[in-house]
């Protein structure tokens, strides 16, 4: 039998799962088409080139952590969300990183410094006006962003803290949040992950020599709609279009 504590918070996050789903189904087809192309691309008719099987696995770890980070959201787990989110940005950078040449294969497999070193060398290069090519910057950009919802920043405590009639506190395990604020973290979310596919249309384009267009085609078709939808639904429209892919 479950523990009562566990089978509580079982019981709680389908309820809001219930509303969240709800409160997103204008946004959830995005996410099904998202995920769509990404298993398209991964699964084309391709024999794949000598150490291509890395880039497959890791835009891989990519549709899984999307779908995780969406999960979280939908629960209110917001913080998991954003480390999930992160966990991609990192897959994408990492293969970014080896196709440019700035980690080896074995490094990455085997060498946590060598790792972190690629990453502190791209940053230091990036700072000093260094041209790279624009989605490199852009997952770099995103990948910082969110980390510190990756560790207990003062930003994984924003939405738990209920204040009760007595005086006293509690703390929340669900970050409740106003529901544009809710649908755009959703879609920002989905935004990470199709940031995460350009950067491996880029290595394909470019380390393999592959024609991609066709995927590169569907992912303009795809954020071209989730923008319009988002200006249209008064999703704050004056957070601009940042983007970098």
């Amino acid at each position: 039998m479950l523990a009562r504590k566990l089978h509580e918070m079982m019981m709680d996050e389908a309820q809001i799962s219930a509303r969240s789903l709800e409160l997103l189904h204008s946004e959830l087809p995005f996410f099904d088409e998202l995920i769509e192309l990404i298993l398209d691309f991964l699964n084309r008719d391709r024999n794949m080139q000598a150490g291509e099987t890395k880039y497959y696995l890791m835009c891989s770890l990519v549709r899984t952590q999307l779908t995780k980070a969406c999960l979280c959201m939908i629960r209110l787990h917001v913080g998991d969300g954003f480390s999930a989110s992160r966990l991609a940005a990192d897959a994408a950078l990492f293969a970014l990183l080896m196709a440019m040449g700035m980690l080896s294969e074995t490094d990455y497999l085997e060498s946590e410094r060598a790792r972190n070193n690629s990453i502190r060398l791209l940053s230091q290069r990036i700072r000093e006006g260094a041209a790279f090519p624009a989605i490199v910057t852009a997952v770099w950009q995103v990948r910082n962003m969110h980390s510190p919802y990756a560790h207990a920043d003062p930003v994984s405590l924003a939405g738990r803290v209920l204040h009760n009639a007595n005086g006293t506190i509690a703390c929340s395990s669900f970050q409740n949040m106003e529901d544009q604020q809710f649908r755009y973290y959703f879609m920002g979310m989905l935004w990470v992950g199709a940031m995460c596919l350009r950067a491996f249309l880029h290595v394909q384009e470019t380390a393999y020599r592959e024609d991609v267009t066709y995927f590169n085609q569907r992912l303009d078709r795809w954020k071209a709609r989730i923008r319009n939808h988002r200006r249209e639904r008064g999703i704050y429209p004056e957070r601009g279009d940042e983007e970098g892919f």
